[in-house]
């Protein structure tokens, strides 16, 4: 386990740009219930654009 004194963030100071490789983006999509066509365009989209999707089995 890695204590807050020895990750390399820890020394970051508030406001500090975030380093490239978490400069990505995080999105919670809904693609609706119950009915494929429940989902939006715009869900549709950024599920096509995203590098990873977790999600869960309707079976």
């Amino acid at each position: 386990m890695t204590d807050a004194n020895s990750h390399p963030l820890a020394t970051q100071t508030v406001g500090a740009p975030l380093p490239s490789y978490l400069g990505g983006q995080f999105h919670l999509v809904s693609t609706g219930i119950g009915d494929a066509g429940n989902i939006t365009v715009n869900a549709q989209e950024i599920l096509r654009r995203a590098d990873v999707v977790f999600g869960t089995s309707i079976r």
